[in-house]
């Protein structure tokens, strides 16, 4: 494989990730809206930190596969609507 097809490759993953990163974050705060909490709010409850939770809501970073089951637990949804694999 030349150097840059592998180069393509790596820039498609990237965006695929960026893509996947901003439907959580969209779900995320779609749902801390629906339940009328601020980010602060939600990061009380939660015991996350407020940073954290922005990060996910505005695609910069993705939770772990434990902070994405907790969300889904907290908010009262399944795995599959909290990621959008399923309407």
């Amino acid at each position: 494989m030349g150097k840059h097809r592998k180069t393509r490759k790596f820039r498609a993953e990237r965006i695929e990730k960026w893509r996947n990163a901003n439907v959580i974050g969209r779900n995320i705060t779609r749902l801390r809206e629906k339940n009328h909490l601020t980010i602060e709010d939600m990061a009380d409850e939660t015991g996350m930190c407020p940073s954290l939770i922005w990060y996910w809501e505005n695609g910069t970073h993705v939770p772990s596969t434990y902070d994405t089951l907790y969300l889904a637990e907290y908010f009262g949804v399944s795995i599959e609507k909290l990621l959008k694999l399923k309407k």
